[in-house]
């Protein structure tokens, strides 16, 4: 229990640095839940649409 808890600290301390070399086409948060398969499948499918429709080579 107690490494869970330091996971849990260590995770909530954890901050997204953005590396400025590569240009994100989206991002999208959710809980880890059996209940969002569907909304991170459809966001994927769509920013992969998206991704294709920019491709310039």
């Amino acid at each position: 229990m107690e490494e869970a808890i330091k996971a849990s600290a260590a995770l909530t301390e954890y901050r997204y640095t953005m590396n400025p070399a590569f240009s994100p086409l989206g991002e999208k948060r959710m809980p880890r839940d059996i209940e969002n398969v569907a909304s991170a499948r459809r966001f994927v499918r769509d920013t992969a649409a998206d991704w294709n429709g920019r491709r310039t080579c």
